[in-house]
């Protein structure tokens, strides 16, 4: 697919979405988020959009590294594989997000505690 078909999908997704959620709460606070996930054996695609409202960023020494961090490839590991909807079966695959649109006001969440409910860092 080229560039120009992929922004015309990603611009028919935005309108789609914002034609059938029209408050002002989706149209301030909402934004679109693509998640692909690559199959590690045959390297199918799969795409998903969602609407959010909230980036949930890992606690790093600045905003911008949080954010840098949020955007990198990750791997899903053993005990967590993708069952392949192309080749049905289970790989480490790459999950990558991208974001298709951004809200008019974007609200980050700091993740400050682990899973324990212990502090990650003392800057917070």
């Amino acid at each position: 697919m080229s560039d120009l078909n992929c922004t015309r999908t990603s611009i028919d997704i935005n309108r789609q979405y914002f034609e059938s959620n029209p408050s002002i709460i989706d149209s301030t606070f909402i934004g679109i988020e693509k998640n692909i996930v690559e199959c590690a054996n045959c390297k199918y695609q799969s795409v998903t959009y969602k609407p959010y409202s909230v980036m949930s960023l890992e606690l790093t020494d600045s905003l911008e590294n949080s954010i840098s961090e949020y955007f990198q490839t990750k791997s899903l590991g053993k005990g967590n594989e993708y069952r392949c909807e192309k080749c049905e079966e289970k790989s480490e695959a790459k999950v990558i997000e991208e974001i298709l649109s951004l809200p008019n006001i974007l609200v980050f969440h700091l993740k400050r505690f682990d899973s324990r409910g212990k502090k990650k860092h003392d800057i917070v």
